[in-house]
């Protein structure tokens, strides 16, 4: 294919009147099919961050502390339990000296209702009187009285136990296998009420 010098110039002359719009106009662009144009020389639009759904609810801040992120609207969020137990778990619990032994009742369990755990004789009058015996002894110079010790098994108890003050409630492990308390606290209530004015150790 031939071409001539005179389609060669005026394609030339097409490409620097095109170079030459697009110096003087940078956002020079096509025609726009949008009815009406939108405005180029418009600012860019922001748009404020909303958190996603699929954020999770506890997530690792940057200075290595959990962070608790709000799941509603009121700003509700997981409860931070980072800091319970015996002096906010910074510490090892003090060695009480156990007083009193509670072995678990009889494995003569049923189920009960829809819940997970079956139903097994109730001990929480034996672990009551255990609890009041030891509250009764003269405290130490710290103020502890003594421990009441729950042995491995699943202790099922129909109601509420009261704790005083100077009295430690031991188990044995924090697995299925180690002391399992079972509350049936069917009225409402505290399943363990602590009174007293002396240290809470446990």
């Amino acid at each position: 294919m031939k071409i001539s010098l005179a389609t060669v110039f005026v394609i030339l002359a097409l490409c620097l009147n095109t170079v030459k719009a697009q110096k003087e106009d940078p956002l020079q662009l096509p025609e726009s099919w949008v009815n009406p144009p939108p405005d180029q020389k418009a600012p860019f639009p922001k748009h404020p961050f909303v958190r996603s759904e699929w954020t999770p609810l506890v997530s690792m801040g940057d200075d290595g502390r959990l962070v608790y992120n709000p799941y509603s609207d009121n700003g509700d969020r997981i409860l931070d339990w980072s800091t319970c137990g015996y002096q906010k778990s910074e510490v090892p619990i003090p060695d009480v000296p156990v007083i009193e032994t509670i072995q678990p009742l009889s494995d003569d369990a049923r189920p009960f209702e829809n819940m997970l755990y079956q139903k097994g004789p109730d001990s929480r009058q034996q672990i009551q009187a255990a609890l009041d015996m030891v509250g009764t002894k003269k405290p130490e110079a710290n103020g502890i009285k003594g421990a009441v010790l729950l042995k491995k098994g699943t202790h099922n108890i129909d109601g509420s136990l009261k704790v005083v003050s100077g009295v430690v409630l031991h188990g044995e492990g924090d697995e299925e296998n180690g002391t399992v308390l079972i509350f049936n606290t069917t009225e409402g209530g505290d399943a363990i009420v602590i009174e007293g004015d002396g240290p809470i150790l446990d």
